[in-house]
């Protein structure tokens, strides 16, 4: 069974992160954190990927807000990679993805109800949460939620994160490069909790949001 190598960027301290709260739970798999990163996530984890990941790990891309409590997570990533042959796993996405200008925000899950999978529980204010379940998983899809994001080494290739998009819509960009690369992405029924995001009050996410509709509008037009 492959060896789990966590990363996680954070704008401040690993200690002070709700995922290594889970992430100290599973002390035989590995953990890489980049501290003081409010940017440039898409360039550490290329990093990883060019000079720290082994062919025998999955690389786990998982956000400094997500809690991660399954003890099975190693076992299902490795279902996932070795057995239905996913070259990237999350635990939520869509069979579907086209770009909806009009809309205020380009998200993956803007895709029809019936080509949404997994599921994820948010962490609302004070001890609330609450599930989102968006369909059956496993499942093939396009794109994934941007929480926690697997990676098989041995078959993404020269796919890379695009390193314009620093915070914000590298996860996105990078499911949608590499399913045109003739990648297969999946889902995966690893249980996550994270805060949910407000994300049209950033403007560094308007930003990007702007490089990716340019990047991705004459390929992907609703």
């Amino acid at each position: 069974m492959r060896e789990l190598l966590f990363v996680c960027c954070t704008p401040g301290r690993k200690d002070d992160t709700v995922a290594i709260r889970s992430l100290v739970k599973f002390p035989g798999q590995r953990s890489l954190f980049f501290e003081q990163m409010s940017t440039r996530h898409a360039s550490c984890y290329n990093y990883v990927l060019n000079q720290v990941a082994k062919p025998d790990q999955i690389v786990v891309f998982v956000r400094d807000d997500t809690l991660i409590s399954d003890l099975f997570v190693q076992e299902k990533l490795n279902q996932a990679v070795d057995v239905l042959g996913f070259a990237v796993v999350g635990v939520a996405g869509a069979s579907t993805f086209n770009l909806h200008e009009n809309q205020p925000a380009t998200l993956w899950n803007q895709a029809p109800p019936e080509n949404l999978s997994g599921a994820i529980e948010y962490a609302e204010r004070g001890m609330q949460c609450t599930w989102r379940c968006f369909g059956s998983a496993p499942a093939r899809c396009v794109v994934l939620d941007n929480s926690f994001l697997a990676v098989d080494p041995r078959r993404i290739g020269a796919v890379r994160f695009e390193e314009r998009f620093e915070t914000h819509f590298h996860m996105l960009d990078f499911c949608l490069t590499a399913h045109f690369a003739g990648l297969m992405l999946g889902t995966t029924n690893v249980y996550v909790n994270r805060k949910p995001e407000d994300m049209l009050a950033n403007p560094h996410f308007q930003a990007a949001q702007s490089i990716f509709r340019s990047k991705w509008r004459d390929r992907l037009r609703a």
